[in-house]
């Protein structure tokens, strides 16, 4: 089954198998929540373009940024050439129904724009380039 996952307002994740919604809380270093049972966990693999979590935005490289999921956008807040902070709304992913924001994930200046408002994007799309000014 492919995972549906919506973050929650508290920073929790509800991740939906088939017919089955399981609550994930990161409680630490290596430790979860799942359905209020605690569980340790590692990491044996990991590939770019994954679920929302505390930073809405993966980034490979320095400043390359992914949609943290699936969805279609809603806006684009900023142009090539702008300057932008980390943490910036650089635009905002509507998916399953609900909203978020893109954010810079550092600062710099914004060097390529590859997506325009009601295109939709895949987790692994570059959405945002974003480099030192020239």
């Amino acid at each position: 089954h492919d995972a549906q996952v919506v973050r929650q307002a508290d920073g929790a994740l509800l991740v939906r198998l088939g017919e089955e919604t399981f609550r994930v809380e990161i409680t630490g270093d290596h430790q979860a929540r799942i359905n209020g049972e605690p569980i340790r966990f590692y990491v044996l693999g990991f590939e770019p373009g994954g679920a929302p979590g505390h930073h809405d935005t993966l980034v490979q490289g320095e400043g390359v940024v992914h949609p943290p999921m699936p969805g279609k956008i809603v806006s684009v807040e900023v142009a090539e050439g702008d300057t932008v902070e980390q943490g910036d709304k650089l635009a905002v992913l509507e998916a399953m129904k609900m909203q978020s924001s893109i954010e810079a994930p550092r600062g710099g200046q914004v060097l390529a724009v590859h997506v325009a408002p009601g295109e939709a994007v895949e987790a692994r799309d570059v959405l945002f380039e974003i480099g030192d000014p020239a």
